[in-house]
């Protein structure tokens, strides 16, 4: 049975409205230093999250006596 225009204008709306705002959640929650566990246990874990500032600018940044990046 087929519905009409306006049903499945609304039906596109809101499943368009649902797939961006599940997006914007895992990004968001991804981009916070969690991660998703399909393993038995926790499904979102921490791993934790690391943000530092350097005096001067574009100092070298060493971890276990490699270089890893510049700030």
């Amino acid at each position: 049975m087929a519905l009409p225009s306006n049903k499945k204008s609304l039906f596109f709306v809101l499943s368009a409205f649902f797939l961006v705002s599940a997006g914007a959640y895992f990004i968001s929650v991804f981009a916070r230093g969690y991660k998703f566990n399909l393993k038995p246990g926790p499904f979102i874990k921490a791993t934790g999250l690391l943000s530092a500032t350097s005096t001067p600018k574009s100092a070298s940044v060493y971890i276990d006596d490699r270089l890893i990046t510049a700030t």
